[in-house]
C-alpha cells in the first residue's frame, strides 16, 4: 500500500500509512524515499533517510540519484563520500548517477576514480554505464578518453550512445569529426532522434557549416520524419547569426511552431551585435524586455549596439534607464576540484569552512604579483 501510494505521488497517505507500520523494512523506508524522489521533493527524502535505522545500497543510490535529477550535483557527490566512508558498496546505477554529477560540475578527478574503480571491479561497461563515462569525460574536456570508451564498448551500441559522442565532439570544438561520426551511425543503421540532430546542428553552427545545417535540419523532417525541437530551431538560428544572415535567422524565428524563448531571441540579439544591426536588434530588445525586464545584459548589448553605430544619445538613454532600473548583475559561480571534491565560490564567498585560509593564500599570491 505504501508503495501504491508513493508510486501515484499521494505522498500524505504513503506516509500516513508508512507511520501506521508496527515494522517497517528496507523496502517500506525506500518505497517512500522513491516517492518524494519522483514528485521532486528530495529533502523529504533525504530527511526519511536520515531517520532509517540500515541503510542499503537502494537507500544510498535513491537519494544520490534524487538530487542529481533535482540539479543538486554537489550534494549527491557529498553524499557519494558519505556512502564510501560507511563501507557501502556502489551499484552500477549508484556510479551512473554520480557520473552524470561529475559530469555537470566538471569533476574529471573524480570521474576518472570512477572509471578505475569500474575496471578494478572488473564491472561490465554496458550502454548505460558506457554513455555515462562518455558523457562525463566530454563535459570535463577529455572527448580523447571518452572516445576510447566508445570504441571499447563491446556491446551493440545504441542511439543514446552514438549521441553522446556526436555531441561531444561538437562540444570540444571537433565538428566535422561530429559529422563523420554522424555519417557512420547511419551506415551502421542506427536511426538519429532529435538529440541526434541537436549535436549535429551544434556542429554546423559552431563551424559556420550554413549549407550542411541547412541539409541536416531538412533531413530531420523529410529523411527520419522527426519534428525539430525548440533546441533544435535554436542552432539554426545561431548558425544563421553567426553567418550574418540575420533575415533568414528572423523568419525562422517568427514562422518555427514555438513562442520564441530568451536563449533563441538572445542568440539573434548577439548576432544583432556581431553585424552591427540596430533596426533588428531594437525589435528584439523589446522582445527580450518582455520575456527577462531585469536582465542587465540585455541592456548591456543593446548599449553596444547604439554605440557602435555612433547614437551615443541612444547610448545615454539605455544607462540612464539601467541606472533607474537599479538591475543588478548576477554574481558568477566558479568551482574547483580538490581531493574528489568539488568547492564552489561566488566573488567575495566567505560561506566556505576554510575561508580563511582561502583568503590568506590568495593575500600572499598577490604579493607575488607585485
Amino acid at each position: 500500500m505504501v508503495a501504491g501510494y508513493a508510486n501515484s505521488g499521494n505522498m500524505i497517505e504513503a506516509e500516513r500509512l508508512f507511520m501506521e507500520m508496527p515494522a517497517k523494512d528496507a523496502t517500506s523506508w525506500n518505497s517512500l524515499i522513491s516517492g518524494y524522489v519522483k514528485v521532486g521533493d528530495v529533502f523529504s527524502a533525504e530527511r526519511l533517510f536520515e531517520r532509517m535505522p540500515e541503510r542499503d545500497v537502494v537507500s544510498w543510490t535513491l537519494v544520490i540519484d534524487g538530487y542529481v535529477k533535482n540539479g543538486h550535483h554537489d550534494r549527491s557527490l557529498s553524499l557519494f563520500h558519505q556512502m564510501q566512508l560507511v563501507g557501502v558498496e556502489p551499484s552500477v546505477i549508484t556510479l551512473i548517477s554520480v557520473l552524470t554529477a561529475c559530469a555537470n560540475l566538471g569533476a574529471l578527478e573524480l570521474g576518472r576514480w570512477i572509471h578505475c574503480y569500474i575496471e578494478k571491479r572488473k564491472l561490465k561497461i554496458d550502454n548505460k554505464l558506457g554513455t555515462a563515462l562518455i558523457d562525463m569525460y566530454a563535459k570535463c574536456g577529455d572527448i580523447g578518453k571518452g572516445l576510447e570508451v566508445f570504441s571499447s564498448l563491446e556491446c551493440g551500441k545504441d542511439v543514446i550512445t552514438w549521441t553522446s559522442v556526436i555531441v561531444g565532439l561538437a562540444m570540444n570544438g571537433k565538428c566535422r569529426e561530429a559529422l563523420d561520426f554522424f555519417t557512420c551511425m547511419v551506415m551502421e543503421g542506427i536511426k538519429p532522434d532529435e538529440i541526434t540532430f541537436l549535436g549535429v546542428l551544434c556542429a554546423c553552427s559552431h563551424q559556420g557549416f550554413v549549407n550542411e545545417g541547412r541539409q541536416y535540419f531538412d533531413s530531420m523532417m523529410k529523411d527520419y520524419h522527426l519534428m525539430p525541437r525548440i533546441e533544435n530551431y535554436s542552432c539554426m538560428i545561431d548558425l544563421f547569426g553567426r553567418a550574418g544572415l540575420l533575415e533568414e535567422a528572423k523568419d525562422l524565428v517568427e514562422n518555427m511552431p514555438f513562442q520564441a524563448d530568451s536563449v533563441i531571441l538572445g542568440s539573434l540579439f548577439a548576432a544583432c551585435q556581431t553585424h552591427k544591426n540596430v533596426e533588428l536588434g531594437e525589435q528584439v530588445m523589446k522582445l527580450l524586455v518582455e520575456i527577462e525586464p531585469e536582465n542587465k545584459g540585455n541592456y548591456v548589448i543593446l548599449s553596444n549596439i547604439y554605440a557602435v553605430a555612433g547614437r551615443w544619445e541612444n547610448v545615454a538613454q539605455v544607462r540612464k534607464k539601467l541606472k533607474e532600473k537599479g538591475t543588478r548583475r548576477v554574481p558568477g559561480c566558479s568551482s574547483i576540484e580538490v581531493d574528489y571534491q568539488v568547492h564552489e565560490f561566488l566573488s567575495g564567498d566567505r560561506s566556505h569552512s576554510r575561508s580563511m585560509e582561502i583568503f590568506e593564500m590568495l593575500d600572499l599570491l598577490r604579493g607575488y604579483d607585485k
